[in-house]
């Protein structure tokens, strides 16, 4: 008998959701989704795999809330979203932000948040620099999001359509695209991000 033949364990199996190879060649991480303990969702985690195939895969990540979209810095270093709020991977809300793995291990450290959190990001292979993306109120006003989530408001006011496509909302939030050098030494965050698409509308 084989997983295949029940089909709990074949739920239960891990599943390989993407892979990303360093700028070198020598590293391959994966994000490799597993049961969770409970056995009601699935949580996501970073893995390395040897891409010569001689070292077994080692786990770099542990959280509540998961770890998705890894790509590489030109030193080695590892990005990374994540919800997690701390690096002891506690999750408090579901609010992805951005987070750096140095190249020789460690505890990741958080470099970029956004009050909409960050919905995607991609590096530039040579000088580093970061380019994410991130929902912006209309009028440009970051602190409303704050201010919704102290107060609890949780409805969406529509006036314009479309307002949605398929499982995700369209607006009224706009999704901008920032762009900022890498995190200049340990510890620290992005440099100050420079907004790239100041008024997109439903352009992106």
């Amino acid at each position: 008998m084989t997983p295949f033949h029940d089909l709990k364990e074949y739920m239960a199996l891990p599943r390989v959701l993407t892979l990303r190879l360093s700028g070198d060649g020598r590293r391959v991480v994966a994000v490799v989704r597993i049961l969770a303990s409970d056995g009601k969702r699935y949580r996501t985690a970073l893995w390395e795999v040897d891409p010569e195939g001689v070292a077994g895969p080692r786990r770099l990540t542990r959280s509540a809330a998961g770890e998705g979209r890894p790509e590489f810095l030109p030193g080695g270093s590892l990005l990374f979203t994540s919800a997690r709020t701390d690096a002891g991977g506690a999750d408090e809300e579901e609010v992805q932000r951005l987070w750096l793995l140095p190249a020789d291990g460690g505890e990741p450290w958080r470099i970029a948040d956004h009050p909409g959190g960050i919905e995607d990001f991609a590096v530039a292979r040579e000088s580093g620099t970061v380019v994410f993306a991130a929902p912006v109120p209309p009028d440009g006003d970051d602190a409303r999001t704050e201010r919704r989530k102290a107060a609890g408001v949780t409805a969406i006011l529509h006036e314009s359509l479309p307002i949605r496509d398929w499982d995700h909302h369209l607006g009224p939030a706009e999704r901008r695209l920032f762009a900022a050098a890498p995190p200049a030494s340990e510890g620290a965050g992005l440099e100050t991000p420079r907004d790239l698409t100041p008024e997109p509308g439903h352009a992106l």
